[in-house]
């Protein structure tokens, strides 16, 4: 993102963040999707219907982990660019297939 959107994002307090902010970004930005699916189906722990709080979340003990490396604290909220970025990023570096199944093999 470049110019005076880019400008906006930057300044302090400006920033989206929360889940809220970033289920609207995700929903907006359907080359996205495919990347968010394919996350929460790896990030939300089997069985999430049987425990509290009853929605398909990360583990809050990864969640808390993440948000410590990610921004020095564990209490803090994702960033919503940040998160986007992460996605983009996800789509680019997604592993390489199985041995035998059509993909590059080793010799």
């Amino acid at each position: 993102m470049e110019g005076p959107a880019a400008a906006e994002l930057t300044r302090p307090g400006r920033r989206r963040t929360g889940a809220g902010a970033a289920a609207v970004a995700i929903a907006r930005r359907p080359r996205l999707w495919p990347a968010a699916a394919r996350q929460a189906r790896v990030l939300v722990p089997p069985g999430w219907w049987r425990r509290r709080p009853f929605l398909p979340v990360p583990d809050r003990a990864w969640l808390r982990f993440r948000m410590t490396t990610a921004y020095g604290d564990a209490g803090a909220t994702i960033d919503v660019e940040d998160l986007l970025t992460w996605l983009a990023w996800t789509q680019t570096t997604r592993p390489a297939p199985p041995i035998g199944t059509g993909g590059a093999e080793l010799r």
